[in-house]
């Protein structure tokens, strides 16, 4: 019988959860060794972009710590010719645009957008806010913090997405 015709009943659903659970897993593993157990990072730890959406704490010492030791490379995005609004609207756009993402928030004023993102594989939310602050003598920086809503770890996604939405921003600016 081929296997697209196997019926869908509880032996196939018990199958896919267990095969799902044991690739989680590996996974994990593979990928434990590589990124610290954090779960909330930024690329400001003297003052991380606050969260006004869902209550959240201070970034501990510890897990400044961990972030100056694995993510050196997460820093402060400066964009010296682009005045704030734009920045801040280009950051909507490209926080919008993002797979899986959803806004929920956006404060020109605070220049401040936040959000959160669902994992693909496990359904997991995980919390962001980008904050655009002009810069002494003009221009604008960016910063942003992603934090997981359960967990102790994050297996490095939440470096991830900073990367990825922080190249993607970087992107769209360079190209107007």
């Amino acid at each position: 019988m081929p296997l697209l015709s196997i019926p869908w009943n509880a032996k196939t659903g018990l199958a896919v959860a267990v095969g799902s659970g044991v690739l989680t897993c590996l996974l994990g593993w593979l990928a434990g060794p590589m990124a610290p157990i954090i779960n909330d990072v930024s690329t400001d730890l003297e003052n991380p972009p606050a969260f006004t959406t869902v209550q959240v704490g201070e970034l501990s010492a510890a897990f400044k710590a961990l972030i100056r030791a694995h993510y050196p490379d997460l820093q402060p995005q400066v964009f010296d010719s682009k005045d704030v609004p734009k920045v801040f609207e280009t950051a909507v756009r490209v926080a919008k645009a993002q797979r899986r993402w959803t806004v929920v928030k956006e404060d020109a004023a605070a220049g401040t957008v936040e959000g959160y993102s669902v994992t693909q594989l496990m359904r997991f939310k995980d919390d962001w806010v980008v904050r655009v602050a002009e810069l002494r003598g003009g221009g604008a920086v960016v910063d942003m913090r992603s934090r997981s809503r359960l967990g102790k770890g994050d297996l490095g996604a939440n470096a991830a997405r900073i990367r990825t939405f922080l190249a993607a921003l970087k992107g769209e600016l360079e190209a107007e």
